[in-house]
């Protein structure tokens, strides 16, 4: 008897330990809400981090064209006044050479006038 009474009081304890809790529907309700929160947390904190980055790559963006823009009017400027000095130093030279063969045209003339 004594035996069978702690067979049937092991079983029963053991049978209480094992036992799994099932949550109530409220309980449930309550995790999947948390875990729903924590969620839309890290998908805002995701959607402001990307945000972020697509506003840091936009600034460069236009930094850079900005710096590309400035450079190339900077060497426009640059071949613009080049070309506009060789220019001036054609012209400059070539009135030289025109005022050269005015000059010397009228030393001949001046020339024939003595000899004649």
């Amino acid at each position: 008897m004594k035996k069978l009474l702690f067979v049937v009081v092991s079983a029963a304890l053991l049978i209480t330990g094992c036992g799994d809790k099932d949550d109530t529907a409220g309980e449930t309700l309550d995790k999947a809400i948390e875990n729903t929160k924590e969620m839309a947390s890290d998908a805002a904190d995701a959607i402001s981090e990307t945000a972020s980055d697509a506003y840091d790559a936009t600034a460069d963006a236009a930094s850079d064209a900005a710096d590309a823009v400035s450079e190339t009017a900077s060497d426009a400027a640059d071949t613009v006044s080049g070309t506009a000095s060789d220019a001036n130093d054609a012209t400059a030279d070539a009135a030289s050479d025109a005022a050269d063969a005015v000059s010397d045209a009228a030393d001949e003339e001046v020339d024939k006038m003595k000899t004649n």
